[in-house]
């Protein structure tokens, strides 16, 4: 049985440079929520055998952390999903900041009952011209394969589930997948699974992540148009030991 409110789901593997930005932007979206509305939320930190300090600092910012052993983001974003106490669940990664207003928008755009969830718009934060135009080309392959943008998603806890949450055979763009599959079984509830391109959250630069990689997450979309299952040698960002 879950609650009304919103729990925000965070996979995190090695994330201590990145983390506290993060889930201080959320709690101050948190702090609007709850004044504005009267409504209750967490965040729950899903730490992927970090040998960094990114369990502690999660914890020490009042986040709930849950250890996860299984070195699958799907599988890390569903644990988050099955501990996740409120009846609305919001994914978003480790490197991204959400604006003060983000979670009031979510709550009052879910409000409509023919809605079980929706991908959410994202902007990505570089000075890099080279970066910026990758970018684009990011969210164009991904919109294009799934008719989402998968940076941030919202969708009802139970149509979650229902669908076995994010597919544990994908481990790259598992995100996309889910968001295909949720729009499935919306379609069969007579209900839907939208994109709210106006509620985005902004990405920041990894200084980590060469221009290879990202061109690889293109070229991956593309391949995946035709039927391709990616790897984790397709990205090698999450599952390198030495990240």
């Amino acid at each position: 049985m879950t609650a009304p409110g919103i729990s925000v789901v965070i996979p995190a593997y090695n994330e201590e440079k990145l983390l506290p930005a993060t889930i201080a932007s959320i709690q101050k979206a948190m702090q609007n929520y709850t004044e504005t509305l009267g409504q209750q939320a967490e965040i729950i930190v899903v730490n992927n055998s970090s040998t960094d300090q990114t369990a502690q600092i999660a914890h020490d910012m009042g986040a709930v952390v849950l250890n996860h052993p299984i070195r699958n983001i799907a599988s890390v974003r569903n644990a988050g999903i099955k501990l996740a106490q409120y009846d609305l669940v919001v994914t978003m990664d480790a490197d991204s900041l959400m604006p003060d207003d983000t979670l009031v928008q979510i709550w009052q755009r879910m409000q409509d009952p023919s809605y079980i969830g929706a991908g959410l718009g994202v902007e990505f934060v570089t000075e890099k011209l080279s970066l910026k135009i990758l970018a684009f080309f990011i969210q164009a392959a991904v919109y294009y394969t799934s008719r989402i943008q998968g940076g941030m998603l919202c969708f009802r806890k139970k149509e979650a589930l229902a669908i076995g949450g994010f597919p544990e055979d994908r481990l790259f763009a598992e995100d996309l997948a889910f968001g295909v599959a949720m729009r499935k079984h919306a379609k069969q509830l007579g209900k839907k699974f939208s994109c709210f391109k106006d509620i985005r959250i902004k990405s920041l630069d990894r200084k980590e992540v060469s221009i290879k990689d990202l061109w690889n997450v293109v070229y991956c979309e593309i391949k995946m148009l035709f039927g391709y299952k990616p790897s984790a040698e397709d990205f090698k960002y999450w599952y390198k030991p030495e990240r």
